[in-house]
Formats: C-alpha cells, sequence, structure tokens
C-alpha cells in the first residue's frame, strides 16, 4: 500500500490530525465522471493525500474516487472521498476500515 511509504516529518503549525509528508509518486485516480486521470502526489498521511490536478472546476468536495499508485506492482486499488480543494490540486481521505 503506498501509505506504508510515509516518513514521519514535524508539521507542528498544521492543525490536522496526520502528519503530512512531501512524496512525489504517480498515481490513477478513476473519477465517476471525469474517468482515468493520472496524476502526482504532492505529500500524504496516514489517512490521505494530495495530488496535483489544476482542473479543478471539473470536481468537487464530496466525490468519491479510487486511488492506485502507479510505481508500484500490483498495488491496491483504495477508494477515497474528495474533502479540500485548493488551486493546483485536491486533497482526498481513504474510505478503509
Amino acid at each position: 500500500m503506498v501509505v506504508a511509504f510515509l516518513i514521519m516529518t514535524d508539521n507542528s503549525s498544521d492543525s490536522r490530525n496526520n502528519i503530512r509528508t512531501p512524496f512525489r509518486a504517480g498515481v490513477k485516480i478513476t473519477h465517476p465522471d471525469l474517468g482515468e486521470l493520472f496524476l502526482k502526489t504532492r505529500d500524504m498521511s496516514n489517512s490521505g493525500v494530495f495530488l496535483n490536478f489544476e482542473e479543478n472546476s471539473r470536481i468537487k468536495i464530496g466525490d468519491i474516487v479510487t486511488i492506485q499508485s502507479t510505481d508500484i506492482e500490483d498495488a491496491p486499488v483504495i477508494e477515497a472521498e474528495i474533502v479540500r480543494i485548493e488551486k493546483g490540486g485536491f486533497a482526498v481521505y481513504y474510505l478503509v476500515d
């Protein structure tokens, strides 16, 4: 799983529950309206990942997507929810038990 590559860093000024770590990797996102998108990550945490994407007007908070690493052979497909959109990309929260 992509999450296994986390390296913990100190982001004490961040109010999120999980530490975010800069991490560049290729991923395939499957969106219900946009189909398959091949994007790059900006950072990640144990609970989600931020993805670089310039066409933010085409997505919305609450959209459910699947995400899979393209850098790892036979990587699992993980369901995720778009929880934040900002200039240059969006963040997803992993929907795993």
